[in-house]
C-alpha cells in the first residue's frame, strides 16, 4: 500500500465596524447603522491518500472553528428590554421599560466542528471503475446576519443581527461508474444527493408591548438531488464531449428574505405563537431541472497535410464549437391571489460559440490567428431578478410580451429597456493573433 498524507492551517481575524447615519432629514426618519466586532475564524486538515492493489481511498478531515468575538443581547423577543423594570413600582422609580445600557448581554462562544471527507474508488472491470464519495461542509453566516444593527432616534431596534446564528451544514453523497468504451470514448454517470440544515431565514419578534423587529434565525433547508451524466472523448482527432445534468432544488425559500417566520412572545386570543410560512416545500428561484453542454473538437497535427514550400496549411488547425442547453428558473405568477409560489417557468436558454484557430510556426516562435462567434443563435436570456421578479415586468411578459423591451410607463416617452433586462450579450464575433516567443 501507498500513503500520501497532507494537511494544512488556515486562520482568519476580521475588524468589522460600521458607523452610518441615514435619513438625517427629520427625527422620524433617522437611522443609526451602528456595529463593531472582531471575530476569529480558522480550519485544520488533513487528509490521507491511500492505494491498494484495485483500491484508491482518500480520507480526510478537516477541523472548522470560529468565534464572533462579541457580546450580544440575550432577550430574543425584546433586546432592549430593562430587566430591573418594575410596573408595580410608581410610575417615576420604575425606569425605562427599554434601556439599553441595562438589558442584559451575552458573550459569543467558540464553534466547532469535524468534518470527514471520503472517497473511495475500486475498478469493477478491466474496463469500469466505480466511485464512491461522502463529505459534510459548513459555512459560517455572513457578517451582516450576525452584527448588522439598526436603530431608530428614539432606541427602537428595527433590524439586528443574531451571533447566536449556526452554521449552514451540508451532507453531500456521490456515487457513480467510468466506463471505458471503444474508440477512446468513455462514459461517467453518477448520481448525488445533498441536505443542506439551518439554512438562515429572516425572523420578525413581538414582544409583550407589540413591539416588532426583525432579524435571522436557522430554519431553513435545502433538498437538493440529481444526476450527470458524461460522455467524452479527449484523444484523436475528433475530440468532444456531451455532458447532461437533472437536478432538483426543493425547500422553502432560495434567499433569507422569501419565507419569514413570525414569533409573538404574547399572542392575542385565538392567534398562534409562531406564524410559520407555507408548509409545502417549493423549487427554488436557483433551481434548473435541465442543463446540457455539448462540444465538438478537429485538431491537426502539426505535421499534417501538404506542403507549400515550408508551410503547411492544414497543419496546427483547430476548430471547436460549444452549445449550452438550460432549462428555465421558476419564477410566480399568481393573478388569482391563491397564494401560488414558483409556478412557472423562464424560457430555455440557449449559447451556441465557435472557436476555429490556426497556429504558424517560425523555427521556436509561433503566432496563432483566430476567429470566434459568440451567442451564434442569437438567444435573448432575460435577467431573472430585473424580469420575473419585478411587478411591473412580469405582468407585461404575461400579458404583453411583445412589448417587454421598452418601458412604456410614461407613454408616449418610450425608451428602451435592453440594458436593463437582458443578461447576455447579441451575437458578435472576434478575430485576433495571439504571438508566443
Amino acid at each position: 500500500a501507498n500513503n500520501l498524507i497532507k494537511g494544512g492551517v488556515q486562520f482568519s481575524f476580521y475588524d468589522v465596524q460600521v458607523d452610518q447615519e441615514v435619513n438625517v432629514t427629520n427625527e422620524g426618519s433617522f437611522r443609526a447603522v451602528d456595529f463593531e466586532a472582531f471575530p476569529y475564524e480558522g480550519a485544520l486538515y488533513v487528509q490521507d491518500k491511500m492505494e491498494f492493489e484495485g483500491l484508491i481511498a482518500n480520507l480526510g478531515l478537516r477541523y472548522d472553528f470560529y468565534n464572533l468575538n462579541t457580546e450580544y443581547f440575550a432577550d430574543e423577543f425584546s433586546p432592549l428590554r430593562n430587566p430591573y423594570y418594575d410596573p408595580s413600582k410608581p410610575y417615576l422609580e420604575r425606569g425605562q421599560y427599554y434601556d439599553p445600557d441595562l438589558a442584559v448581554k451575552e458573550k459569543t462562544k467558540l464553534y466547532t466542528r469535524l468534518q470527514p471527507r471520503i472517497g473511495i474508488s475500486f475498478p469493477v472491470s478491466e474496463t469500469s471503475v466505480f466511485h464512491l464519495n461522502y463529505g459534510t461542509f459548513t459555512q459560517r453566516p455572513r457578517f451582516n446576519q450576525i452584527f448588522y444593527s439598526q436603530m431608530t432616534m428614539f432606541n427602537e431596534i428595527e433590524v439586528i443581527g443574531n451571533p447566536r446564528l449556526r452554521p449552514e451544514n451540508t451532507k453531500a453523497y456521490d456515487v457513480g461508474i467510468v466506463q471505458g468504451l471503444p474508440y477512446g470514448f468513455y462514459l461517467d454517470v453518477s448520481a448525488y444527493y445533498k441536505d443542506v440544515t439551518d439554512l438562515v431565514e429572516t425572523a420578525y419578534f413581538f414582544d409583550e408591548q407589540q413591539s416588532v423587529y426583525r432579524t435571522y434565525i436557522n430554519r431553513d433547508y435545502a433538498d437538493i438531488k440529481g444526476f450527470h451524466v458524461n460522455l467524452e472523448k479527449r484523444s484523436g482527432f475528433v475530440r468532444g464531449y456531451m455532458r447532461y445534468n437533472f437536478e432538483a432544488a426543493t425547500g422553502k425559500s432560495s434567499n433569507d428574505l422569501a419565507a419569514p417566520v413570525t414569533y409573538f412572545e404574547k399572542p392575542a386570543e385565538g392567534q398562534e405563537a409562531v406564524d410559520l410560512p407555507d408548509p409545502e416545500d417549493i423549487y427554488l428561484d436557483y433551481d434548473r431541472t435541465h442543463k446540457s453542454v455539448f462540444n465538438l473538437r478537429f485538431l491537426t497535427p502539426k505535421k499534417f497535410g501538404l506542403m507549400l514550400g515550408s508551410f503547411r496549411p492544414l497543419a496546427d488547425i483547430s476548430w471547436s464549437t460549444t452549445l449550452r442547453v438550460m432549462s428555465g428558473r421558476p419564477y410566480t405568477w399568481d393573478e388569482t391571489g391563491k397564494g401560488l409560489k414558483f409556478n412557472k417557468r423562464t424560457p430555455w436558454e440557449y449559447d451556441l460559440r465557435m472557436r476555429l484557430e490556426k497556429k504558424i510556426r517560425f523555427g521556436v516562435n509561433s503566432v496563432v490567428a483566430y476567429f470566434e462567434g459568440f451567442n451564434l443563435l442569437n438567444n435573448k436570456v432575460y435577467h431573472y431578478s430585473r424580469t420575473f421578479q419585478n411587478e411591473r415586468n412580469v405582468v407585461i411578459w404575461e400579458k404583453q410580451r411583445e412589448t417587454i423591451e421598452d418601458y412604456t410607463q410614461y407613454a408616449p416617452y418610450i425608451t428602451s429597456q435592453k440594458l436593463y433586462i437582458f443578461n447576455n450579450q447579441p451575437r458578435r464575433y472576434r478575430l485576433g493573433l495571439i504571438f508566443n516567443f
